[in-house]
């Protein structure tokens, strides 16, 4: 009931219009995402469904806070279509998909490497969801990134190390 009652307070917070879109930094490294963007529909029968794409930097102690991540817009994105990212530094992806009252969202983090293109994929079937982060090579091909599963503490999401 708690990871349930959880879940849901993260997606209102992500949601709500209080939760700005993910924009690109101002300076630093910086590293490429190609990835979709959030969405919600509604529809007479079934009611509210979409997905999220969320974005995120982790602190010094491993978290990143609730409305910490901001979901990833049309207008997040360049004119290459890709999301902008800070590189060299802890960040934290989620990625949510919600149909009526069933949902199913993933929290990662993984820290990109300076100017290289990744792609961010989030898939779900009947019984569980799952992120995939991919860099892509030189020769066109990609290799999966390690992530590390971030932990809801009702506040917070942070890695246990």
């Amino acid at each position: 009931m708690l990871k349930k009652t959880s879940t849901l307070i993260f997606t209102l917070f992500l949601s709500g219009c209080s939760i700005a879109p993910y924009s690109a930094p101002n300076t630093g490294d910086v590293a490429y995402l190609r990835t979709a963007t959030s969405s919600s529909d509604y529809q007479l029968l079934g009611g509210f469904s979409g997905k999220i794409y969320g974005v995120g930097e982790l602190d010094n102690d491993g978290c990143v806070g609730l409305r910490g991540h901001h979901p990833v817009q049309k207008e997040s994105l360049n004119e290459d279509g890709l999301a902008v990212v800070k590189a060299g530094v802890p960040l934290s992806f989620q990625a949510m998909s919600y149909f009526g009252n069933n949902s199913c969202s993933v929290l990662v983090t993984a820290t990109l490497k300076k100017d290289t293109q990744y792609n961010f994929t989030f898939n779900r079937n009947y019984k569980q969801c799952w992120i995939r982060l991919e860099e892509e090579l030189d020769d066109g091909t990609t290799t999966l990134v390690e992530t590390k599963r971030l932990y809801d503490n009702i506040i917070e999401l942070c890695t246990r190390d």
